[in-house]
């Protein structure tokens, strides 16, 4: 084991740049749908619902009628959910749970991607636990997001490894005391594996 701790008692895996992908260059879209100011004003609308404190739709509509882009506001919230599960990560993310290890999805969310990748994705048939920031009320890198996982799987942080693709989540983790990495999503399943393979987790 690279750190010389005990075993990983469970793996929390980041969704998207780890588990699934989004279709397209999202960010040239929507500024070819609204100039180049477009998809940092969508960030920004869309930061409250990440928390739970509002509904999705609500931070996008306003942000759109500030911007006089409402027509645009049903193809910019499906975009949202233009995304592709990676085949080869979920069937490792079976692997490890076959194995023996508790496999939870540790993901910043809206409502209403949550949704999709419940009752779309299948995303609840692959994972022993679903942590989505909307739901916790808390959004990644805060720590209470990381507390707040722990403290429902019973488990201690140390006990936990944490992979996502954003080098600030992963210190997050860290300065917590999860074992975290950062992911690169060109890796594919493969840097995954790696990943698995370095904290001994059976898979």
């Amino acid at each position: 084991m690279s750190d010389g701790a005990g075993p990983i008692a469970a793996v929390l895996w980041d969704a998207d740049g780890v588990l699934q992908h989004h279709r397209g260059d999202w960010v040239a879209t929507m500024r070819a749908i609204g100039g180049d100011h477009l998809p940092e004003a969508l960030w920004k609308a869309e930061g409250p619902a990440l928390r739970g404190d509002e509904p999705f739709t609500d931070g996008i509509r306003r942000a759109l009628a500030k911007l006089q882009l409402s027509e645009h506001f049903t193809a910019i919230v499906d975009s949202w959910t233009h995304v592709d599960v990676d085949p080869a990560a979920f069937a490792l993310v079976d692997r490890v749970r076959a194995a023996g290890t508790m496999c939870a999805l540790a993901s910043n969310q809206h409502d209403e991607r949550r949704r999709h990748m419940v009752e779309a994705m299948g995303y609840a048939d692959h994972f022993d636990r679903l942590y989505f920031s909307s739901d916790l009320g808390v959004a990644k890198p805060e720590p209470e997001f990381f507390a707040r996982v722990s403290t429902d799987l019973g488990l201690p942080v140390e006990d936990l490894l944490f992979i996502d693709d954003l080098e600030m989540n992963v210190q997050a983790a860290r300065e917590v005391g999860l074992r975290a990495v950062r992911h690169d999503p060109n890796d594919g399943a493969a840097g995954l594996e790696r990943i698995l393979t370095e904290y001994a987790v059976p898979h």
